[in-house]
C-alpha cells in the first residue's frame, strides 16, 4: 500500500472559495461601517451650521461678490433616501438666486468664481511659495550663501 502525500488544508478549492467569500464579508462590513461613519459625520456638520447666517455669496448674472443674509436648506437626496443635502441659500438685488454648499464643499463654486477670493490668493501667493517653485529663488534668495 502506497502511502500519498495529503495536501495543505488551505490549498483545497472548497477552503480556498470559504476564504475569498469571508474575506469579502468584512470588506462589506468595512464598507457599511465608514458609510455610516460618513452619514453621521455629515449629520453632525448640517446641525453644526447656523439656520440664518450673513454669507459671501458670488452672483453668476451680475459676476459680483456679495454679503447676504442666508437661509440653510436641507434637501434628501432622492438616490439616498438617508443622505441630506445642505446649502446656504440668497437672493442677490440683480433676482439671481446663489447658494453656498454646506456639505458638499469642495463643488462650491463661490471658491472658484469669486473675486474676492481671487485677490486674496494674489495677496498671500509670495507666501506660500515653496522652494522647487518658480520665483522663489528672485523673492528669498539663496540661503545658503
Amino acid at each position: 500500500m502506497r502511502h500519498e502525500p495529503k495536501p495543505e488544508i488551505e490549498n483545497h478549492p472548497y477552503i480556498q472559495s470559504l476564504i475569498v467569500r469571508q474575506e469579502k464579508r468584512a470588506a462589506d462590513r468595512d464598507r457599511s461601517k465608514n458609510k455610516q461613519k460618513a452619514a453621521e459625520e455629515r449629520e453632525k456638520e448640517i446641525l453644526a451650521t447656523k439656520p440664518v447666517d450673513i454669507i459671501e455669496f458670488w452672483c453668476d448674472e451680475c459676476q459680483q461678490d456679495f454679503a447676504n443674509v442666508a437661509y440653510r436648506q436641507i434637501e434628501t437626496d432622492w438616490a439616498n433616501s438617508k443622505q441630506h443635502i445642505a446649502f446656504y441659500k440668497s437672493k442677490h438685488d440683480c433676482g439671481n438666486w446663489c447658494i453656498r454648499h454646506i456639505t458638499d464643499k469642495a463643488w462650491d463654486a463661490y471658491w472658484f468664481e469669486s473675486i474676492q477670493v481671487a485677490q486674496d490668493r494674489g495677496k498671500h501667493y509670495a507666501d506660500l511659495l515653496q522652494p522647487f517653485e518658480t520665483g522663489y529663488q528672485l523673492l528669498y534668495g539663496n540661503k545658503n550663501k
